[in-house]
Order: C-alpha cells, then sequence, then structure tokens
C-alpha cells in the first residue's frame, strides 16, 4: 500500500509511506478480478483477496479457498492455473473464472477450458459448470458487459467459437435460455444473413 504518512499530513509527492501487504503473488494474470475496489486472484495456495481492517486500518491477504476448497483446487495442474480467466458480475456479485482441469497438460493451452468455477461473494459459496468438449463451440473466454447509456443490465458473456464452412466464428454467449439446455438457440450473424447464424447460450 502507498498511503501518506500519519504524521505529516496527507499523501504528497514527498510524503508517503509504502507497506508491503503480502509475499503472496499469482502465476494467473488473467484471473485477477476487481470486487468492489479488491482484488481476487489465483495463486499457487489458493484463491485471495485482500480486505480491509478498520480496526487497525490495514489490509490482509484471506484465502477464499483455504476452508472449503483447497483440495480441490490443487488437483488443478499448475500449468493449466497459469492460464485462468476471470470476470466479476457486479449486477449479482458473481465470479466467473475459466479453466481446465485435463490432467494431460500437453493438449491444454491459454484458451482451452473445460470447467467454469462460480464464487457468489455475498453467500461465500462455490458452484463448478462443465463446458461441452465433443461440440464444436469452443468457450475462449469471460467478459463482463455494461452498456454504458443505461438502456440493458450488465451481464457476463462468453467468449466462444464455432466453425462455420472453412473459417471460425467469434460470438458472444450469453445466460439466458429457460429450456436449461446449453447452447440451443440461436441469433441472426451481423451480417444480416439470416442463413450465418451464431449460437449463443
Amino acid at each position: 500500500t502507498i498511503r501518506g504518512s500519519s504524521d505529516r499530513g496527507g499523501f504528497t509527492a514527498d510524503n508517503f509511506a509504502v507497506r508491503k501487504i503480502s509475499s503472496i503473488g499469482s502465476q494467473s494474470p488473467k484471473s485477477f478480478v476487481d470486487v468492489k475496489g479488491f482484488p481476487v486472484w489465483w495463486s499457487e495456495e489458493g484463491i485471495q483477496q485482500i480486505d480491509y481492517n478498520p480496526q487497525f486500518d490495514s489490509f490482509q491477504v484471506n484465502s477464499l479457498t483455504q476452508e472449503s476448497l483447497k483440495r480441490q483446487y490443487l488437483t488443478i495442474p499448475a500449468y493449466n492455473r497459469r492460464f485462468t480467466k476471470g470476470a466479476y458480475d457486479s449486477h449479482i456479485d458473481f465470479i466467473y473464472w475459466l479453466y481446465s482441469d485435463d490432467q494431460n497438460t500437453a493438449e491444454v493451452t491459454q484458451s482451452s477450458f473445460n470447467k467454469v468455477l462460480i464464487y457468489h461473494t455475498k453467500g461465500k459459496s462455490f458452484a463448478t459448470w462443465t463446458l461441452p468438449t465433443a461440440s464444436s463451440i469452443q468457450v475462449k473466454g469471460v467478459v463482463f458487459v455494461q452498456d454504458s447509456i443505461g438502456i440493458s443490465n450488465p451481464q457476463v458473456k462468453f467468449v466462444s467459437s464455432y466453425p462455420s464452412s472453412t473459417n471460425q466464428k467469434l460470438v458472444y454467449a450469453e445466460l439466458k435460455p429457460s429450456s436449461y439446455t446449453d447452447w440451443a438457440t440461436y441469433a441472426a450473424d451481423s451480417s444480416g444473413n439470416s442463413a450465418d447464424t451464431n449460437p449463443f447460450v
């Protein structure tokens, strides 16, 4: 942390103090998400979060997986954890992390994902989704999209690809069907060609 020293007033160019919070780092740079101003990330030991302690006016790193998910977390190959991608849905307070638990790490790349780990920040609970691997549709990333003018609600979308003739199409899949069936509905391509369709979750 960097802040102004208490004995000389506020923060200025020649009046500041630097204090180390923790030595717990990460090899998963895209796992970092901003939860209401506080970072959450995947480390070698588990999933970590920086919390503020108002009693001591200090920050500390706490593990989200120490009590409930550490054993399962450590079964994910360390090589695979480097490619984890995360997004925080501030509208419903959910964090989504894409990862692969494939033990054959030779087949894993920075866009190979077969699992989604979801963390509810209010309820402090985890859930896991399994992504289809036999399907030609592949999930490549996850993003939180906010409407700058506020017409539609913000939401998480999954960057996905699927083959179309000789090309790969890139689309943004949404969490919206009521049939509880993955990849069930389609929307017309932005080109206007109704014969060229994009899948949405």
